[in-house]
């Protein structure tokens, strides 16, 4: 992973020294849909592909917001089960400290995740929102730059199939996994997502499609 932060870090510079604009694009979303995009970075480590926020969206404001009745699905998807169905207790909790703080967990938070993983009296996917809505600092800093790489990729891929095509989970993956609590980090993973999309945005490639609106319109 170091590697590849010190790739996106390079091609940043690289952006830079040519004038291009590295900032990442952004798009208001609806408070079910920013909760959603945050269960996907959370819980999947990647940002949610745009069908998938649409129908969740959805079905978390056909519940009046209540996450607690969706978030039992995260845990028992495909996608789950082939990337973490595996992993013991102490994996699958380091794994959720990397994807949402990339970071490893302290001593005392890995016991106390254990405990409730191993006694039933937390899910997977309760930790995951637990330790998403107590991070604080540089943590708190990791998670709102991992947003706004998500958030940039659904402004390249809302309206465009094609672009959405050549990403693979997997590469999503890696991608938010480089980002930390630095700018750096966030506008060079940005670069690298409009590049693989084909976005002309910020003079990368000369690619071009019109992006269109993403708002409340979009959900409904």
């Amino acid at each position: 992973m170091d590697l590849v932060r010190t790739f996106l870090a390079g091609l940043l510079w690289m952006a830079l020294a040519s004038g291009t604009s590295a900032q990442c694009n952004s798009y208001n979303l609806s408070q079910d849909s920013e909760t959603i995009l945050e269960i996907y970075v959370a819980f999947y480590g990647r940002p949610a592909d745009p069908a998938g926020l649409k129908y969740w969206a959805k079905e978390l404001a056909a519940v009046d917001g209540d996450v607690s009745k969706i978030i039992g699905a995260f845990g028992t998807s495909p996608e789950y089960e082939t990337r973490f169905g595996a992993l013991n207790d102490t994996s699958l909790i380091t794994n959720l400290y990397q994807q949402i703080l990339g970071r490893d967990p302290d001593a005392a938070g890995l016991n106390f995740y254990q405990g409730e993983l191993s006694s039933g009296q937390s899910s997977l996917q309760t930790i995951a929102l637990t330790i998403l809505g107590g991070a604080t600092g540089p943590d708190a800093e990791v998670i709102q730059n991992r947003k706004a790489v998500a958030k940039h990729y659904l402004s390249i891929t809302a309206n465009s199939p094609e672009a959405e095509s050549e990403f693979s989970n997997d590469d999503l993956f890696t991608i938010l996994g480089t980002v930390a609590d630095s700018a750096i980090d966030r506008d060079a993973a940005c670069i690298l997502v409009t590049e693989i999309g084909g976005e002309a945005n910020n003079g990368i490639n000369a690619l071009n499609w019109d992006q269109g609106a993403w708002d409340e319109q979009n959900w409904n």
